[in-house]
């Protein structure tokens, strides 16, 4: 699970930088609309990842949590 969870953070993390890129360009040209749609979706991205990753680390305290109520 740790390995799903550092997979989603890399890529979080990869978006995360071409989207800044993108941005970087959009400010100079804040007509530019293809760049605007292009880092919506990566945004979108960006935000399901993060998703995924919630969902990672409140599934690994459920396992504890239930690992830590079997041994009382």
């Amino acid at each position: 699970m740790r390995d799903q969870m550092d997979g989603w953070k890399s890529k979080r993390d990869d978006l995360t930088i071409k989207r800044n890129a993108l941005f970087k360009r959009y400010s100079r040209n804040p007509n530019n609309l293809e760049l605007a749609v292009e880092i919506k979706t990566i945004d979108d991205a960006v935000a399901a990842c993060t998703e995924k990753i919630t969902q990672e680390t409140l599934s690994q305290y459920k396992s504890k949590s239930l690992a830590d109520a079997s041994k009382s």
